[in-house]
């Protein structure tokens, strides 16, 4: 039995004595789905209800309370989720002596001690864990090492190697040694580089035409400083070409053949990068591009007379799959170089970070941020510096060095010449900056490199002892959980089998090796913090979390409320300048460059012209700008069209793939309770959402004979729509709102609750209301389907599941 008290308006207070995980579960669905905040209060009053309620409250955050059957009284403080565990294991060690709670708490104080290790919890704090007997200890020091073991190969060899002091003199040694599998695996900034270059000169000089292979343009263009020649984009030059220096996308290209077949060594740098860059990155279309891409690679690493591969985290996943080319064993050297003196790592909050660089600018020091966000984030942190009165503020990214503001030659005297440099991830990799000016360096994490390029990043300034890292609450990417899901999504949809075709491909050497190293590297994403600081530390940094005044965090949080706000003034000034320009017929989609390189005006000129395009306006006005950028008309409209015929493409055009996606999604979404013929008749409950995802792992029989999973086609309708949640009725609202609609709980049925289906009303930025369904009405109409039931659509689902055909679930 539990007793409800209405506390406030936002706040519910609620008690239990008895069913703790499924009052619990319930209570904090009804919390997400109201977004009203809940808290729990459990009475246990038993020894075996002890250990039933500690389990839960470990389990659900809304609990703030927990009153064991002896009376002792445990307060859960967010904010204090270690120590709260630690004192629960006291507790259960000397006044209950159960076993059973004692092994409840000692594991989820394990979980926290990992989940927290590097990134709260250093070996200085493990002296907190005194208090416990000496095998809890052990069980907890044993757990943070496998913890540490884990990460560590993401980024690291366990193979044996020649440890070096330096790389000075080895060019000469590593051209004439019979090995045939070099790796060189020295720590940054040991003079790899250098080294290749040398190397790569002799082989030239040799006749052996090396070809050299990396994931960046701004390497090669280091790489390529005394010998142009070589350049992959240099097209006319004196004499022979002896060799070839370029990004994998170009030397995987037809017009390379020749040289690839000329080829007898094959040198390449950053190789983790270049591996990533083909598996996930912007090669190709599709995944039959990064299968052809990578047997090329393969190709010239198995006909080559040698092979070198160069990267300071190189893994033993890499090292093997180039075993197997080659036929070879490998040789590493590694050179570690002393470690600059008090390397010091201090993570902040993002305020913290703004305001200590402004702190620096002020006082005249030189100040560089790399700047691992979006475009629209770097603007807004961009904008917040050039506030500040005097600062010279430059920005180092793929859009000024096309236009041609600087270049690797004019780094040094860029750096020297500004106050602020905003840096993005182009020179992550193969630059060395070695201005005594730059001691201290800025990050701003933003999740769209991995830990380890984060890292590179950091080491470009040669000189910098500190640094200061920032995470956005969002850092990481969603990770890839599944070789065939990660295959799937990258074929196009005129396959005539989509589960066929995944397994052909899976079944080749590099489809299984690229969807493996894709799978492996993105579990970077999911501990990020803690891969980054693990990997610091490696790198000879020593961490510290102090924080900062309070009038600094001020100031930068004063200087990011700057930079937001002249973003939005900039973003309006761009979208009516595109919609004006794209109503006189002289700026068009194609205009606006490859999605992976946009700038922020480029960006809302784009979102500005296809918005315009969906909802069939000739020009913006004011409100409809607000609609958009501020209300996501557009993308409601859009998701819409998409849910209705399948694509917001002109009838003819669209494929059966997407009519068949159109259909699907549609009748599930009617499984889940949704009723499109009126949608105030719509009763969805827990039971009828986890159903719907329960179809989502079946397989449906197409035209062709082939089969496809019912998720491919359910996330063609809703592509940005978190297939993976945990709760199920949460994903059936992520679905309605993005088609306008809002979801509330309305009613309780034999104790299950109802949610039914109401209008989208949101507030306008000058007070007023909008209600967005009846807005999104006026342009594109929810679907209503046939009279058909979804049972009858079934026979077109096959009767093997998801997880048959792959051995796994979603």
């Amino acid at each position: 039995m539990s007793t409800v008290i209405e506390d406030s308006k936002d706040v519910v207070s609620v008690v239990m004595r008895e069913d703790y995980e499924k009052s619990l579960e319930r209570q904090a669905q009804d919390a997400r789905l109201a977004r009203v905040k809940v808290e729990a209060a459990l009475l246990s009053k038993d020894k075996n209800s002890d250990v039933e309620a500690l389990k839960a409250a470990f389990n659900y955050s809304i609990v703030r309370k927990l009153e064991f059957s002896d009376g002792h009284e445990v307060v859960f403080d967010p904010r204090r989720k270690l120590a709260v565990a630690l004192e629960i294991l006291v507790y259960a060690n000397r006044v209950a002596k159960e076993p059973r709670l004692t092994g409840v708490a000692l594991g989820y104080l394990c979980g926290k001690v990992e989940q927290e290790w590097k990134k709260t919890l250093f070996e200085s704090d493990l002296a907190m864990f005194k208090v416990l007997p000496s095998g809890q200890r052990k069980t907890i020091n044993s757990r943070v090492a496998n913890r540490e073991k884990r990460i560590k190969e993401f980024h690291t060899t366990r193979y044996d190697s020649e440890e070096l002091e330096s790389y000075d003199g080895m060019a000469h040694e590593i051209v004439e040694t019979k090995n045939k599998f070099i790796v060189i695996n020295g720590a940054m900034a040991s003079g790899k580089t250098t080294l290749l270059r040398e190397v790569q000169s002799i082989y030239k000089e040799k006749r052996y035409f090396p070809i050299l292979i990396t994931g960046r343009r701004t390497i090669v263009d280091e790489f390529c400083r005394s010998n142009a020649e070589d350049h992959y984009r240099r097209s006319e030059f004196d004499g022979e070409r002896l060799g070839l220096a370029g990004v994998v996308n170009s030397i995987v290209l037809h017009r390379f053949e020749n040289e690839r077949k000329r080829c007898k060594v094959l040198i390449i740098d950053e190789v983790e990068d270049v591996l990533h860059h083909i598996a996930t990155g912007t090669l190709g279309s599709s995944y039959e591009d990064r299968v052809y891409a990578l047997d090329r690679l393969t190709e010239l690493a198995s006909k080559a007379d040698k092979v070198i591969i160069c990267d300071a985290m190189v893994t033993d996943h890499t090292i093997n799959w180039f075993r197997d080319i080659v036929k070879a064993k490998q040789t590493i050297y590694t050179a570690r170089p002393k470690n600059i003196a008090n390397l010091h790592m201090q993570s902040v909050t993002e305020s913290e970070l703004l305001g200590k660089a402004l702190e620096d600018v002020n006082l005249g020091r030189k100040v560089a941020i790399f700047c691992d966000y979006s475009a629209s984030k770097m603007h807004e942190i961009m904008k917040g510096f050039r506030k500040i009165e005097g600062a010279k503020v430059f920005e180092i990214s793929r859009k000024t060095l096309d236009k041609g503001e600087w270049s690797l030659e004019t780094l040094d005297a860029i750096l020297l010449n500004n106050d602020v440099v905003i840096i993005t991830p182009i020179i992550n990799a193969g630059v060395s900056i070695t201005l005594a000016e730059y001691d201290q360096v800025y990050v701003l994490a933003g999740g769209t490199l991995s830990p380890t390029s984060l890292l590179q990043s950091v080491r470009r300034f040669r000189c910098a002892h500190r640094v200061v890292v920032a995470f956005r609450k969002s850092v990481g990417k969603r990770p890839v959980l599944s070789r065939q899901k990660f295959i799937l999504n990258q074929l196009p949809d005129n396959v005539e089998d989509p589960i066929g075709e995944m397994k052909r491909l899976l079944k080749t050497e590099s489809g299984k090796f690229l969807a493996d190293y894709a799978v492996n590297r993105s579990y970077q994403y999911r501990g990020f913090r803690q891969v980054f600081f693990i990997a610091a530390e490696q790198m000879g940094f020593q961490l510290f979390h102090r924080g900062v005044s309070g009038k600094v965090r001020k100031n930068g949080a004063e200087t990011k409320r700057q930079g937001k706000e002249q973003t939005l003034i900039d973003q309006r000034k761009a979208a009516f300048d595109a919609s004006y320009k794209w109503y006189m017929g002289t700026l068009t989609c194609d205009d606006t460059g490859v999605p992976s390189e946009r700038t922020f005006e480029q960006q809302v000129a784009h979102r500005t012209i296809v918005a315009l395009q969906v909802l069939d306006e000739p020009r913006l006005t004011d409100e409809l700008y607000e609609l958009i950028f501020f209300h996501d008309l557009d993308r409601i409209v859009f998701t819409r069209m998409r849910l209705k015929r399948g694509s917001v493409a002109s009838p003819h055009k669209i494929t059966d793939r997407e009519r068949l996606a159109s259909y699907y999604a549609t009748a599930i979404l009617e499984v889940a309770g949704v009723n499109f013929q009126d949608l105030s008749a719509s009763r969805i409950t827990t039971q009828s959402a986890s159903t719907m995802v329960g179809y989502l792992d079946n397989l449906v029989r197409l035209e062709t004979d082939g089969q496809i999973p019912m998720m491919s086609l359910f996330t063609k309708i809703f592509p940005n729509v978190n297939v993976e949640r945990k709760y199920k009725l949460y994903l059936v609202r992520e679905c309605l709102t993005v088609l306008g609609l809002d979801l509330y709980h309305s009613a309780k049925s034999n104790g299950a609750r109802i949610h039914s289906i109401r209008d989208r009303v949101e507030s306008s930025r000058e007070g007023g209301e909008y209600n967005l369904t009846k807005i999104a009405d006026r342009y594109e109409s929810l679907p209503v389907p046939k009279e058909i039931t979804f049972h009858e659509l079934i026979r077109q689902i096959n009767n093997v599941g998801v997880a048959d055909v792959w051995g796994g679930g979603r």
